[in-house]
Parts: structure tokens; C-alpha cells; sequence
């Protein structure tokens, strides 16, 4: 058996001047709470009876999960809800989270998968000084925005599996949250023809990666039905990802990390190109995308009946073929779920959308969206630089774009999509 509660505050919620304190409060929840303030309680209890818990923060949210030997479901439950319900601070203990999460962030910052959050990077210097008094201070606002989302999925009975939500709500003593009040995530949306780029120097002085990654933001994808536009976003994912890595990677070996596709945020639909490279700096990986992007239409263009058909039968094949995992089935399912669409076959239905497009709508498609000169493209563009690069080369590079010099005053001119999920 399995549980995780998510909370809608991340490190997007950190007061201004103590920025890590989402991430830091993460890792303190584990340490006791009222009931059983041993802070090694929990995980014995886990340990003993074949399980195992985690934890992760994210710009706006932090998720708390377990799993545990099905019989041992319900009191692991209740040791589990009392970090939210009466937590323990201890002084001894958050000195040493304190320095736990100070050597997570460094660690990190020579992790590839970590290197846009460099973007966001909380400083944990803010961290030394912090109090009891001020995480205590924190917790009322963080639990605030706690939230139960439940997939009950095995060999169940429609009755075990309400047995098994009645734990949940028994250790949750708590009226539910009225719809208005509960968390929504909301989705910046950039304006027509807008081109936007983000500068940003690593801060680890050994890592000489630089990262360029240029996202369009296409429109939202309302209703429960999968959309024509999603569809087409995975045909032109199909078709063009292996060209645009056998020009920019084996080609142009411009960086040992190439790749495009679609980036879905909150059911707002987008695609985007990355690069990767210790060799040139964004600007010039920036410039070699776009001259990509701009030779996508002849290449369409010249595409042949016969291998569009192989790219849509392809993409096809991809999308009713059986799950490799129950754990990939599971997390599927749930993505039904956080996303509120709720439909859980929606790869069929996609499948059946795909077999209804021409190439000459990809096409269509194309010249609508990502096409730098139609009024629809809207683009976003991030620059990590290497400790081997010079960003001042920004200077003279990018003039039709406008450089985001401040994040939070962006933000608060900006105009942001309704919460759909």
C-alpha cells in the first residue's frame, strides 16, 4: 500500500528574505510530532514492516509519500497524519536539517536534471539565522493549503476500496476545504508575438554547462476530451525530434544533451527545444535553434505521403500499446486525476484524434504557432551560462527579443491564464 499528501505551497512560497523555508520545513515534518515525538519513531515503524517514505518541494507545491506492507496501512496513517495535524520543532533538529539542505542544494547544482532550476535557487545563507519561532510561525501557512487527492488502484472491490479512503478521512479529522478556497496554479500568458528571454550565470564556478531552452506557449487545453491541437503537437513532436537532433547533436555537435517535444503546464499546452552544451554559450545555441526553426517548414513541405504516414502510424502504435509497468499505468492514472480530467482511456481517444490528421495540418499548425513570424508565436527563451562563458556577450545578440530583468515585476505586470487544474 501506498499514501502522499500534497500541500500547494512550494518554494515560490517563501517569505522574500528567507528564501528555502518550504524546503526546509519539508524535511522537518519527519522529525516528531504530539502524539509520537520520537523523531525516528516513523521511520522504524516504516522499517520494521517493509516500508519506506520521501519527500520533495517544488516551486508550488511539497508532496509527502509512503508505502508500507497493506496491513500495516492504517497505522502508519496515523503517525503519518499528525505531521500535519501537530508537528514537532526541535532546536537540535533544525540546526541539522539546516545543513542537510545546504549540502541537497550543492549537491544538485552538478545534477543535469537541476540545471534550469539554478533559475530559482534558494539561498541558504538566509538559513543560518533561522528560528524555531520562525518555522513555528510558518507551519499555520503552509498547512493551509493542504489538500487530499486519493487513486485507490489494485485488485480492489468498489467496497475495499472506500474502506481504504475511510482511513484517510478518519486520520483527517478536518472539514474538506470549499472549492474557492482551495489552491489553484495559474499559468502566466505571455501576449501575442511575444518574445521574451531570461538570463542567468550558474552558480556552481566549476560547471562549465551552458543550457538554452526556448519554449512556445500554444493555447490551453480546456474540457476532459483530448484536443486537435494536443494531437497535432505529438505528430509534429514525431516527425521533427529526430532531425532536430541529427543536425544539432551529431551534426552540429553542439552538446551532448539535445532534445524537443511538447510541455504541457497546468493544461496549458506548449513545446519546447533544449540544448545542453559545455562547448558555446546559450546565445549561440540560441541562434542555431531558431535557424532550425526556420527550416522546419521546408522540411514539412518536402515530407512524402508515405513517411507522414509512417510518423502518424508510428505515433499511433505508441499510444495503444499495453503500459511496460504498473507503475507507469499508476502514474498515468494519476495524472488523470491531478490534472482533473478524469478520463482514464485518454490514450484511445488520442490515438483515434491522430488517424483524423493531414500533413498539411501539421503544416497549418506550424505556421500558426512556432513560426517566428506569425502574430500567434509566442516565445520564451532561457539562458544558463557556463563559468567558461561571458554573459555581458548578451549584449549585442537577441535585438527583437526583450530580456526579463526582473522576475517579480514581470510577474506582477503580467496577465495569467485561469486555474483549470
Amino acid at each position: 500500500a501506498a499514501a502522499a499528501m500534497c500541500i500547494g505551497m512550494g518554494s515560490f512560497s517563501d517569505p522574500i528574505d528567507v528564501p528555502g523555508l518550504a524546503h526546509i520545513l519539508e524535511h522537518m515534518l519527519f522529525m516528531g510530532s504530539a502524539e509520537f515525538p520520537d523523531e525516528n519513531e516513523y521511520d522504524s515503524y516504516l522499517s520494521k514492516h517493509g516500508g519506506s517514505s520521501n519527500a520533495y518541494t517544488e516551486h508550488e507545491r511539497t508532496c509527502y509519500y509512503f508505502q508500507v506492507k497493506d496491513e500495516f496501512l492504517k497505522e502508519t496513517l496515523k503517525r503519518y497524519s499528525q505531521f500535519f495535524i501537530s508537528p514537532l520543532v526541535k532546536p537540535k533538529a533544525l540546526e541539522r536539517e539546516i545543513l542537510a539542505v545546504d549540502s541537497e542544494f550543492y549537491k544538485d547544482l552538478q545534477n543535469d536534471a537541476h540545471r534550469l532550476a539554478q533559475l530559482r535557487y534558494e539561498q541558504f545563507s538566509c538559513l543560518v539565522g533561522l528560528t524555531v519561532a520562525d518555522l513555528e510561525a510558518f507551519i499555520p501557512e503552509l498547512l493551509s493549503q493542504l489538500y487530499v487527492e486519493g487513486l485507490c488502484r489494485g485488485n480492489l472491490s468498489e467496497e475495499e476500496a472506500l474502506n481504504i479512503s475511510d482511513i484517510f478521512s478518519l486520520n483527517f479529522p478536518v472539514q474538506p476545504l470549499p472549492l474557492e478556497l482551495r489552491h489553484k496554479d495559474r499559468l502566466l500568458c505571455l501576449t501575442p508575438g511575444a518574445y521574451l528571454v531570461r538570463d542567468a550565470s550558474v552558480k556552481n564556478k566549476l560547471e562549465k554547462t551552458s543550457v538554452l531552452k526556448l519554449y512556445f506557449q500554444i493555447e490551453p487545453d480546456t474540457g476532459t476530451e483530448p484536443t486537435r491541437t494536443s494531437a497535432l503537437i505529438y505528430l509534429f513532436s514525431q516527425i521533427v525530434a529526430e532531425p532536430f537532433f541529427d543536425q544539432l547533436r551529431t551534426k552540429e555537435q553542439l552538446g551532448y544533451q539535445v532534445s524537443c517535444g511538447g510541455s504541457t503546464m497546468r493544461r496549458i499546452l506548449g513545446y519546447s527545444f533544449c540544448v545542453q552544451s559545455s562547448e558555446y554559450n546559450p546565445m549561440y545555441l540560441h541562434r542555431r535553434v531558431n535557424k532550425f526553426i526556420g527550416s522546419l517548414e521546408e522540411l514539412l513541405e518536402g515530407l512524402d505521403e508515405e513517411s507522414f504516414e509512417k510518423y502518424r502510424s508510428g505515433l499511433i502504435a505508441g499510444k495503444v500499446v499495453k503500459f511496460p509497468s504498473q507503475s507507469c499505468e499508476a502514474s498515468y492514472l494519476w495524472s488523470q486525476i491531478s490534472s482533473k480530467r478524469y478520463c482514464f482511456k485518454m490514450w484511445e481517444k488520442e490515438a483515434e484524434e491522430v488517424k483524423t490528421i493531414s500533413k498539411s495540418d501539421v503544416i497549418d499548425w506550424y505556421n500558426t504557432y512556432p513560426k517566428p513570424t506569425s502574430q500567434k508565436c509566442r516565445r520564451l527563451a532561457i539562458h544558463l551560462w557556463g563559468s567558461n562563458t561571458n554573459i555581458m556577450e548578451e549584449e549585442a545578440s537577441m535585438k527583437s527579443a526583450k530580456t526579463i530583468e526582473d522576475i517579480r515585476n514581470f510577474k506582477m505586470s503580467s496577465e495569467f491564464y485561469p486555474s483549470i487544474c
